[in-house]
């Protein structure tokens, strides 16, 4: 799965793909190849938010960063890139979408909100934060679709599966790739 999420993260023109490794990393990094640069987060048991900053210390100089979960590999390319699009024109410090079925990845974070969210603590910190950020500040895309499902269990995968076969079957962007280890949804781009 963390495949084809870097694929639709490199298809949406992201100017460089981070993978940070938790669990399982060497099946993942066998995974992910030469298609994006690798960060290990020694100590994946804490969370995503570790991941989080593994990655943001990762991506070097940067304006900002957009966060996909390799347990969603149904996020379509043309998503991020009008997420980052609307993100940038708006001025915001942070942006996510707004699916049919209510808010989702990815999320974008602006570099004055980087250090900010160095602080954050607890489960799903950023959606809490995003709550309590003054008007402005925050920038929602809107998607006509619902939320792409995530994939946490290799019962979720085989719905999904039934529902998007793979690379090549369908033109929106999207696709789901083999299943290699239900672990994979540690990994984080």
């Amino acid at each position: 799965m963390v495949g084809s999420v870097v694929a639709t993260a490199r298809a949406s023109g992201l100017e460089s793909v981070v993978v940070v490794l938790g669990f399982h990393s060497d099946e993942v990094s066998e995974a992910v190849g030469d298609s994006a640069v690798i960060a290990q987060n020694t100590e994946p048991e804490l969370g995503n938010m570790s991941s989080l900053l593994v990655g943001i210390d990762a991506v070097g100089d940067v304006d900002g960063v957009v966060v996909l979960l390799a347990d969603m590999p149904g996020i379509r390319s043309d998503v991020i890139l009008d997420l980052v699009d609307g993100f940038a024109q708006s001025g915001a410090r942070c942006g996510w979408v707004e699916y049919s079925d209510g808010r989702g990845h990815p999320i974008a974070l602006s570099l004055p909100l980087l250090e900010d969210v160095r602080t954050l603590a607890g489960t799903k910190p950023l959606w809490s934060f995003f709550s309590g950020l003054p008007d402005g500040d925050g920038f929602a895309m809107q998607a006509n679709s619902p939320r792409p499902p995530d994939i946490n269990t290799p019962a979720d995968y085989h719905r999904a599966k039934e529902r998007d076969p793979g690379p090549g079957s369908t033109d929106d962007g999207s696709a789901l790739g083999p299943l290699r280890d239900s672990s994979e949804s540690g990994a984080r781009s």
